[in-house]
């Protein structure tokens, strides 16, 4: 399974959604004489610009992002689901014009590469107005859910770094403009558990200190402190 491109520019690519790309699929078999063509899944014009597929665990499903040929590089995207026996292809959740202070949509470069939270939901991390939310969506029925933290109500930024679906757990990364990236594991019951203590930010500035040859650094203000 994969996406391949219309045009051979691959400058901007990460970034501009809205150019042709489509999904195929193709055998792998070990004979030359039983290799078949490969197969495009994808043809509707909801599907202009497919990316991003991850396939669920037991190989019924595909979710992938779509988008049309219209608007601007990084607009809203759908999230679209395939049935692997059939090959439908059915929207999971659409384009939102007026979220009335509700689900905005997609607004994401990429699905997690493990993203199935359950045999029927998928966790992902989405920008949601002025934050990175966490969403838990429903596959069947797309019903979107936000996960937040109990101590942490107003996160800015967080990113999925894996989902365990036979755990059921979830490892993101933590940030806002006062705080650097965090680990936290996720567990059922929506607890949160810090696994990772050691601030980024703050071991890079420790390196550059002893780069400088300072063990520390004092800024004056108008007021001497």
């Amino acid at each position: 399974l994969y996406v391949a491109w219309q045009s051979s520019e691959r400058l901007g690519i990460v970034y501009c959604h809205q150019r042709r790309s489509q999904l195929y699929c193709v055998a792998v078999t070990e004979s030359a004489a039983e290799r078949q063509p490969p197969q495009l899944l994808t043809t509707e014009e909801l599907d202009f610009s497919c990316r991003s597929p991850r396939v669920h665990p037991g190989g019924k499903l595909v979710v992938f992002l779509s988008r049309e040929p219209v608007g601007p590089h990084f607009s809203a995207a759908r999230l679209r689901c395939m049935t692997v026996a059939t090959k439908e292809v059915r929207t999971v959740t659409d384009v939102v014009e007026d979220p009335e202070g509700g689900f905005p949509g997609l607004y994401l470069t990429s699905l997690p590469k493990r993203c199935w939270y359950t045999d029927s939901e998928i966790v992902l991390s989405t920008d949601w107005t002025m934050d990175e939310a966490l969403v838990r969506i429903n596959i069947n029925d797309g019903t979107v859910d936000r996960i937040t933290s109990p101590s942490h109500p107003a996160l800015h930024s967080i990113s999925v770094l894996d989902v365990s679906p036979a755990r059921r757990e979830i490892l993101v990364s933590v940030s806002t403009p006062t705080m650097p990236p965090e680990v936290f594991q996720i567990t059922e019951g929506n607890s949160w558990q810090q696994l990772h203590s050691t601030h980024p930010a703050n071991a890079a500035a420790a390196e550059m200190l002893k780069v400088v040859g300072c063990e520390r650094v004092q800024i004056a203000t108008d007021d001497g402190v």
